[in-house]
């Protein structure tokens, strides 16, 4: 075994959580996912010093073939890695808090929506956590004002106000800021009393809109129902945050909270009397910030995107994909809005939502099926929402979006910020396609798109318009991954 398969079973080992690897397996069939080849190929990239793709991962027979293609284009390329942490250390002298910042591609899209619809509640994040034991609020409160102290991107302030070169919005962040953290005590009202207060909580304190300009987007909600039981609330913006981040704010404010609280039971034992007036931060090794910061991401997003290799290879594929104009798209829908009703419902409308269970035998034969044919779960949920979409609507030039992480470097995976990027996949299906067949045709175009993923949605959108003079409106249907709960089609 060289290096490079080391490196291979040891990123494997790592990401799907186990403790052998099975070189003659496909990917798939070892539990992994089109989101966890993205992390392989972004952590091989970097122990390797090398170009990986996940698409590598993914279109591979078994994991040897997948180390065949490393080993082959490590010998057939020069690599030079343009990364993160390069833009971090070469600004590190341009640490000026008062600095404005441009921002990045994907808050720039969440702020034209926060402009146009102003206060809408959609792109606030909640997380909504039971604690049924006691409460160190004070410690809670502390472990807050380490994460704002970690990484500046929850300290971020944003400006309406045009740069006069740019034309667009720009942001800072604050020196100093207070972890925005309020403790209710519903503990002394009957339950049902709580659960009407609670209702009303979350509508005025955790769905309260962000004063982008005063305040960080960045808070917490903490209610006491009891003496051992506690409703938490974490609150931020997609400005700042993505779903990924959001678990990562989560489990590193829980790491904080608990190491103060073992903090404060050891000064205890030893004696030392202590307040709720005392840091007990103070009493814990010195907090260090992230090493990168999520201006650093923006920074190198720019130069990236002005790079000659990065288009060509990037925009080639997306304009490939949608040189022929698109059909004028027949509604999937058993009773579609007219237009006036579309405007009076407007893009935040929150619809019906229906939930289906699939019981647990066809969910796990699903799993089998994706699995013995080498494609992941959702290429497989995809294959079948594209053969729906023909079935309703006749077509079969259509196009189904997702959401992907954007996090396809292994410096991104601890980073919190605001990554995602949207990819508009364009159906192929031909009326002599078997299901295999068609399978492998998605197959092949999930891996290209992965691929290709860093390519801005917008600028593929305003390319996708020229192309179809302003008429067409991707995102009719989207198909997106919900962690822990399956599926979810809009």
């Amino acid at each position: 075994m060289d290096f490079i398969d080391q490196a291979v079973n040891e990123v494997l080992q790592h990401i799907l959580e186990t403790s052998s690897i099975d070189s003659e397996q496909h990917f798939f069939e070892m539990g992994g996912t089109s989101l966890k080849a993205s992390m392989v190929a972004a952590a091989l990239e970097k122990k390797l010093d090398q170009t990986i793709h996940a698409e590598w991962l993914i279109s591979s027979g078994s994991i040897q073939d997948f180390v065949a293609k490393v080993r082959q284009h490590r010998q057939t390329s020069s690599y030079q890695a343009f990364r993160i942490t390069d833009v971090a250390q070469s600004h590190s002298a341009d640490e000026d808090a008062k600095k404005r910042y441009p921002l990045s591609l994907a808050q720039k899209r969440m702020w034209v929506l926060e402009q146009l619809y102003p206060g809408n509640p959609f792109y606030i994040m909640a997380t909504e956590t039971t604690l049924n034991q006691p409460l160190h609020y004070h410690s809670f409160r502390q472990a807050g004002q380490i994460l704002l102290q970690r990484h500046e991107i929850l300290r971020a302030r944003f400006y309406d106000e045009p740069d006069c070169l740019s034309g667009i919005a720009n942001q800072s962040f604050s020196i100093h800021a207070e972890f925005d953290c309020s403790l209710i005590r519903l503990d002394s009202c009957h339950q049902d009393v709580q659960a009407e207060a609670l209702e009303m909580i979350v509508k005025s304190k955790v769905l309260k809109p962000f004063d982008f300009l005063h305040e960080e987007a960045f808070r917490a909600v903490v209610v006491m129902l009891a003496e051992e039981h506690y409703m938490i609330y974490l609150v931020t913006h997609h400005m700042v945050c993505d779903g990924y981040a959001l678990g990562l704010i989560f489990q590193e404010l829980r790491f904080w909270y608990q190491k103060l609280v073992d903090t404060k039971v050891e000064t205890e034992k030893l004696g030392v009397t202590e307040n709720d007036s005392h840091d007990s931060s103070e009493l814990l090794p010195e907090i260090v910030p992230s090493p990168i910061q999520y201006r650093n991401y923006v920074q190198w997003q720019q130069l990236e995107m002005q790079r000659e290799e990065f288009l060509s290879e990037h925009e080639k594929y997306w304009h490939a994909c949608y040189e022929r104009p698109l059909p004028e798209p027949n509604s999937i829908a058993d009773f579609p809005l007219s237009e006036s009703e579309r405007i009076q419902a407007g893009p935040f409308s929150p619809g019906k939502e229906f939930t289906i269970m699939l019981p647990e035998h066809l969910s796990k034969s699903l799993s089998v099926f994706a699995r013995e044919r080498k494609v992941s779960l959702f290429t497989l949920m995809l294959t079948a929402l594209q053969v729906l979409v023909h079935q309703r609507t006749g077509q079969q030039d259509f196009v189904i979006g997702t959401a992907v992480s954007g996090r396809d470097q292994a410096e991104l995976s601890e980073l919190i910020g605001c990554f995602i990027n949207f990819l508009p996949f364009r159906s192929n299906l031909s009326p002599t396609d078997t299901w295999d067949e068609l399978l492998n045709k998605v197959n092949a175009t999930v891996g290209d798109g992965i691929k290709h993923q860093a390519y801005p949605y917008e600028k593929l959108n305003e390319y996708i318009r020229q192309n179809n003079y302003g008429m067409y409106s991707q995102g009719e249907v989207c198909l997106f991954i919900e962690s822990g709960c399956g599926f979810m089609i809009i």
